[in-house]
């Protein structure tokens, strides 16, 4: 009988073909045989033969996406010439083994969320003594997490289906609980889970809300339909309100946080798509979003990190590595990919959007309340913000002021006047309305654009709903 290391290395590599990744993992740690012959070029082909189809304008193909993280990985300069070699095949690795995990995403994170739900539950008898139960449950959720919102930078797209966004809704729940006794849940979850979470649930909203509520102008109060629609929203709800109370007792202005900039995106999307499918009052499909870019540009040579991650390149690709986790308290450990420079690229991708603030025409939308509904209780909305062309009145390496004039929407003509934070990446903007009122728009610059909440002048406690501007050629994916 032939030994599996006397086969020929075409064999081998035949064989490895109808093997988990995992499995040709254990295989190489075996022996030194095994090892040299699953090398780099195997594991690109397991990695560009598991990964879903891509679906976004970012990269082409799964071929374009190999061709990139290859040249990514080339341009990562502090590895010794002689350990190149290895650390290329141990990459990977790694990818290979998260995009096997990504055709059981949607089981993993229903899994998980539950799990965190359950604790969560128990939390508001139990108190404190569900404390490391809880910490516990949300290190694997926080790995699947990162590794949706990779994939999603990848230009998997598919993967945000409606079964991920009702996993989502449920977990923001948990997480903006407006339970005081869930204090405590709410900063272990939000913490760990708070940016990924919001930028998947954008995405999602944007992929699964379009067309979902015909009738605009249905009541919402008697639609038990439209009542369950409300429900996956609510959180955002109690979360908002919450979070800008605890920020004006901090006297912090109410400054928006990324991840609550990404939630109330959600919340924009969600309103306008259900209620108006129309494809050229809608806002942009998820696919025409930039997520990666190849444009050259400088480092900073002050931003050492980033520069050997992206070493010439606008936005890293984030990059996996594999870890072990524990399923079940008596259960097994298994390997689960934990993402790299995801935050990297997040941060990377939002300067770039800040620097090009100027570049282009902009228009957006705006929700009344945080449910889409007036203060008649129907739904409305109203038509697209348009022709707003942002101009940089001056620049500091702290803050960008902006002005934007003669803009448009359906009450009439408006001019915008404010300010982009370069470290959070927070905004503060004036919109007026020419000879008219005004609101205070709070929020934040992120991959899909500008969002937060706006609110009167004369009344700054009570958020009147919810922003989104986008770039305008992101509707046509030019």
């Amino acid at each position: 009988m032939t030994l599996i290391t006397g086969l020929p290395v075409e064999l081998l590599h035949h064989v490895a073909w109808y093997c988990a990744p995992h499995d040709v993992l254990a295989l190489t740690e075996t022996c030194r045989l095994l090892r040299n012959t699953y090398d780099d070029t195997l594991f690109r082909q397991v990695f560009e033969y598991n990964i879903p189809q891509i679906s976004s304008r970012s990269i082409a193909s799964e071929k374009a996406l190999v061709t990139s993280i290859t040249d990514q990985l080339s341009r990562i300069t502090q590895w010794p010439l002689q350990d190149q070699a290895y650390y290329h095949r141990a990459w990977w690795k790694h990818l290979a083994v998260a995009a096997s995990h990504l055709s059981f995403l949607r089981e993993e994170i229903h899994r998980q969320v539950r799990q965190v739900s359950t604790v969560t539950s128990a939390m508001s008898a139990d108190g404190l003594a569900r404390i490391a139960e809880l910490s516990e449950k949300v290190e694997p959720l926080k790995k699947i997490i990162g590794l949706l919102a990779t994939s999603v930078v990848w230009g998997c797209l598919s993967v945000c289906d409606e079964d991920v966004m009702r996993a989502l809704d449920e977990l923001c729940a948990c997480t903006y609980s407006d339970k005081p006794e869930l204090e405590t849940a709410e900063q272990i979850l939000s913490s760990s889970l708070g940016l990924e979470t919001s930028f998947c649930s954008a995405i999602c909203a944007l992929k699964n809300s379009r067309g979902s509520q015909p009738d605009p102008e249905a009541d919402l109060d008697q639609d038990a339909d439209h009542e369950h629609d409300e429900l996956n929203i609510d959180f955002t709800d109690n979360a908002l309100r919450r979070y800008l109370d605890t920020s004006w007792d901090n006297n912090t202005y109410g400054n928006i946080l990324p991840s609550m900039a990404l939630l109330l995106c959600a919340v924009a999307a969600r309103v306008c798509l259900r209620q108006d499918p129309k494809a050229e009052n809608a806002p942009p499909p998820a696919e025409n979003i930039p997520f990666f870019s190849q444009a050259r540009r400088q480092p900073l040579p002050d931003d050492r990190a980033l520069t050997v991650i992206t070493s010439g390149l606008a936005e890293s690709i984030p990059l996996p590595i594999a870890t072990r986790v524990s399923k079940d308290k008596e259960g097994p450990s298994y390997s689960l990919p934990v993402t790299c420079f995801w935050e990297l690229w997040y941060k990377a991708r939002t300067r770039a959007l800040i620097n090009e603030i100027d570049s282009c025409a902009w228009e957006g939308m705006y929700t009344y309340g945080l449910s889409g509904r007036s203060r008649n209780g129907r739904s409305r909305n109203d038509p697209l913000m348009r022709h707003i062309r942002f101009r940089k009145s001056s620049e500091s390496d702290l803050r960008i002021e902006i002005v934007a004039s003669a803009c448009k929407d359906g009450i009439g003509e408006f001019s915008l006047e404010g300010s982009v934070d370069l470290e959070t990446y927070g905004v503060m903007i004036q919109k007026r309305y020419t000879g008219r009122h005004g609101f205070q728009w709070r929020g934040a610059v992120t991959p899909l654009g500008i969002s937060g909440c706006y609110l009167s002048n004369w009344n700054e406690d009570v958020p009147l709903g919810a922003f989104w501007l986008w770039r305008r050629d992101w509707k046509s994916g030019i």
